[in-house]
């Protein structure tokens, strides 16, 4: 669901400029709320995930 949620605001703030700050506003919400339910903690082990 997550990634499928990045995908959609990603393709719709690319294809629409109109969209775009609208989009990028929605994504920091998410991602707001998502840090606010986990208490900023991503979990899993920092180590094992990818560098990027």
């Amino acid at each position: 669901m997550k990634k499928a949620a990045n995908w959609a605001l990603r393709n719709i703030g690319n294809r629409n400029r109109a969209l775009h700050e609208a989009v990028v506003a929605c994504g920091e919400r998410i991602r707001a709320e998502a840090n606010r339910r986990t208490r900023g903690s991503r979990g899993g082990d920092p180590g094992a995930r990818a560098a990027r």
